[in-house]
């Protein structure tokens, strides 16, 4: 009877009824794994902010004499901060912000070495660096401010060199920090995806900017964009290990770029950053989805680091200064920088929409190979995209595209920096390139997954891995 009863009551699974308890497990999974990430990320960044922290009184120990005496020596020698020069290019290099390099982390003689490190004094720009160098030198006090809205982290790297070479030692630190960063990314690229990947994915930049005559001519812009090659290698290697270490290592790169520049190179390392995590999914073979999911975790990851890093660099400002005079700082730079307020000394800036991106395209065709490039770069880009899909079908431009959407990533910055994306178009434009370069190289990856291996296309010594 039982068993009877039992064979005849039997009731067929509801199939709605079985998709919402697969559904359950796999949403709980997924936040699971969000929680998890988000602690890990926080930990990290609380770490970076330790490590900030210490570097900034690494710089602040170094005598403000000492830097003083051997920049009067370079000036003597007949380096002029105050030049206004172009490079090799015809291309203006950024001799102001080095000159507020020169002067950042000296204070006053009352200035105790805590306000050096965390409220981060620095004398004037390019029309009085030279008189406030000799005003040091000469054991007077010249007038300074406060960087509270930025870290500025280049002086830690820049003082002890200034102190023990003058202005050559933070030429070649810049210039050690470009070729370094550099070198790291190529090995990288070319060990771990191929020869011919590296060099779609930095050429448009190499060749088609001022990249290459930053070393020597603009020493932040070049120290920044060191850092900026050093994150896309450690994102590349950390990818091997997962989405979940490759955002974690794009944290680390946001937070570094910040730490070490002026938003300089900001947007090119987001979007080569975004870009190269989704290059190395589609490499080894991955599903759209799983590239997208890459490329917007990297990106989303680098924005949390970058962004990260200004409040840890805040609240350490409102901590050193008080409330009132770091906050007032801090709001007029968010709303000048983002177009919400006005400068009155910069009126050519405008709130039209569309403009800066507009201005910074037209600044990467003024370079001598822009225009070229930028046609190179995109028919190779679009051959290779169109023989992949005629081959493997929709498929290979799904997974183009999920890759390709970052270069998004490069007006959507203009647009919310409008004001710093107008002023600056002139080294902003370099996101330009950027972006043509994820373009490329994830054609490159596309059209690579296609054919197989072939002794060109993957001409790195290393081999095509698997996530």
């Amino acid at each position: 009877m039982d068993g009877a009863g039992g064979a005849g009551t039997n009731k067929q699974p509801d199939p709605t009824e079985q998709g919402t308890r697969t559904l359950r497990p796999g949403i709980k999974t997924a936040l699971g794994q969000g929680v998890r990430w988000a602690g890990r990320s926080a930990v990290l960044l609380l770490g970076l902010w330790a490590l900030f922290v210490a570097l900034q009184f690494v710089g602040a120990l170094v005598p403000d004499s000492a830097i003083a005496a051997k920049v009067m020596r370079s000036m003597e020698a007949g380096l002029d901060p105050a030049a206004t020069e172009v490079n090799a290019l015809g291309w203006p290099n950024d001799r102001s912000t080095d000159c507020v390099a020169l002067g950042t982390g000296i204070g006053q003689a009352e200035t105790s070495l805590v306000d050096r490190a965390l409220k981060v004094p620095r004398l004037g720009n390019c029309r009085s660096i030279e008189t406030d160098i000799a005003q040091v030198a000469a054991g007077e006090q010249p007038e300074v401010s406060y960087y509270l809205r930025y870290w500025a982290g280049y002086a830690s790297l820049f003082r002890p060199a200034l102190a023990a070479w003058g202005m050559p030692g933070m030429a070649a630190v810049a210039t050690c920090a470009f070729a370094l960063g550099l070198l790291a990314m190529w090995s990288v690229l070319g060990r771990r995806l191929s020869v011919p990947l590296a060099a779609a994915f930095s050429l448009p930049l190499l060749i088609g900017t001022d990249a290459l005559m930053l070393p020597g001519g603009s020493q932040v812009h070049a120290l920044s964009m060191g850092v900026c090659f050093a994150g896309v290698a450690g994102v590349v290697l950390a990818a091997k290990r997962g989405i979940g270490r490759m955002a974690l290592a794009a944290v680390v790169a946001g937070a570094l770029i910040n730490y070490f520049e002026l938003i300089n190179n900001a947007p090119l390392a987001w979007v080569v950053t975004a870009g190269v995590g989704g290059i190395w999914f589609l490499w080894t073979g991955a599903p759209a989805a799983r590239v997208a999911k890459a490329s917007a975790a990297a990106a989303v990851g680098w924005m949390l680091g970058y962004a990260g890093a200004f409040v840890e660099r805040w609240l350490t400002a409102v901590a050193a200064a008080g409330p009132r005079e770091a906050l007032d700082q801090i709001t007029q730079l968010v709303g000048i920088r983002a177009g919400l307020s006005h400068q009155s000394d910069y009126p050519t800036v405008e709130a039209q929409f569309g403009l800066a991106t507009r201005l910074n395209i037209r600044d990467f065709f003024a370079l001598p190979l822009g225009p070229l490039v930028f046609v190179l770069a995109v028919a190779a880009a679009a051959v290779l995209v169109v023989a992949a899909t005629r081959r493997a079908g929709p498929g290979a431009l799904a997974r183009f595209a999920a890759c390709a959407w970052t270069c998004a990533l490069v007006p959507f910055w203009y647009e919310v920096m409008r004001n710093h994306s107008q002023m600056h178009s002139w080294f902003t434009f370099r996101a330009v390139a950027g972006g043509l370069g994820v373009i490329l190289a994830a054609a490159v990856a596309v059209w690579c997954g296609v054919i197989g291996p072939s002794g060109f296309w993957r001409g790195g010594v290393g081999s095509r891995g698997v996530s």
